[in-house]
C-alpha cells in the first residue's frame, strides 16, 4: 500500500500518537478487552487532567513505534495485546501506577 492510499484520518492517528510519544515523559499499554464501557468512561473521566488515554488501533500504535525508530519501542510492540490502549502523563511513573491500581474496578464472573 502507497502513503497516497492511506486514509487521512489514519495517517492523523499515527502522526497523533508520534506526537504524544514525544511529548510525554511516560507511557504505558493497558489491556482493555472486558473492560466495560462505563468502567473505562468513568476511569477516563476520574484521571483527566493527570493522563491522556489513547485508544485506537492496534495497527496505527505499530507503525506509530515503528516510524519512531526506537529500540524500546520496538520491544513494547509485543506487549500490544488484545485490546490495546495508550497511557501518556508527565507524572512520576510509580504515581500513575497507583492511580491506575487505585482506579481498578472489581467485575462478575464469566461462566
Amino acid at each position: 500500500m502507497t502513503m497516497s492510499q492511506i486514509k487521512e484520518h489514519k495517517r492523523n492517528e499515527v502522526e497523533e500518537i508520534k506526537r504524544l510519544l514525544q511529548s510525554h515523559k511516560v507511557m504505558g499499554i493497558v489491556d482493555l478487552t472486558s473492560l466495560p464501557a462505563f468502567n473505562y468512561m468513568k476511569i477516563r473521566y476520574s484521571l483527566r487532567g493527570t493522563i491522556i488515554l489513547k485508544y485506537t488501533k492496534k495497527r496505527l500504535i505499530k507503525i506509530a513505534f515503528d516510524e519512531l525508530n526506537d529500540s524500546t519501542l520496538t520491544k513494547l510492540k509485543e506487549r500490544l495485546q488484545g485490546i490495546p490502549a495508550l497511557v501518556f502523563t508527565r507524572e512520576d511513573p510509580f504515581a500513575l501506577s497507583r492511580i491506575l491500581r487505585k482506579s481498578k474496578s472489581n467485575a462478575a464472573a464469566k461462566s
